[in-house]
């Protein structure tokens, strides 16, 4: 029986063996297959981290850009308030300007209308002195010749008389 025991002990201990290693097979395949579906969750979940981080960013960015878009467009109105502003104004001086140019070119011709009326009455008083000048000596040489006397034996009776009223007036 010693040696069935040892037989039996020896067939145990390789079953055992046996099962132990298999266990320990399973068990390791089990640990490595649990390892390596943990390993796949880790990265598939850092996957869908790093897309929900990406998408995140690109909402952000998106955000970012909204933003600035706005900001440039509010900067932009603003800037062509003022050029619309600046514009008005220099409408409004160039309309003025052009009133005062009218009114300088109205006033330019109304004084070149003036100038040539007074050229034109200028030339008649001319013409009428030529011809007042021709009638008084036309009327001395008609005086000398009905008195008989020059012009210079007229002045001095002119004179004479003249001279003798004033005494006379004087007298009085």
């Amino acid at each position: 029986m010693d040696f069935m025991l040892i037989i039996y002990v020896t067939g145990a201990v390789a079953i055992g063996l046996i099962v132990g290693i298999a266990a320990h097979r399973a068990a390791m395949s089990k640990r490595m297959g649990d390892a390596d579906e943990l390993a796949r969750r880790i990265v598939e979940e850092a996957r869908k981290e790093a897309q929900a981080q990406k998408k995140e960013l690109l909402l952000q960015g998106q955000d970012e850009l909204f933003s600035q878009k706005r900001a440039l467009e509010h900067e932009l109105k603003e800037l062509e308030r003022e050029l619309k502003a600046r514009e008005r104004k220099i409408q409004e001086q160039s309309e003025r300007l052009e009133e005062k140019l009218e009114k300088a070119t109205e006033k330019e011709h109304e004084i070149l209308g003036v100038e040539k009326e007074l050229t034109r009455k200028e030339r008649q008083l001319e013409e009428k002195e030529v011809l007042l000048d021709t009638r008084i000596i036309e009327q001395e040489r008609r005086l000398q010749e009905i008195s008989g006397l020059s012009g210079e034996e007229a002045k001095e009776q002119l004179f004479a008389e003249i001279a003798s009223r004033t005494r006379h007036e004087a007298a009085k």
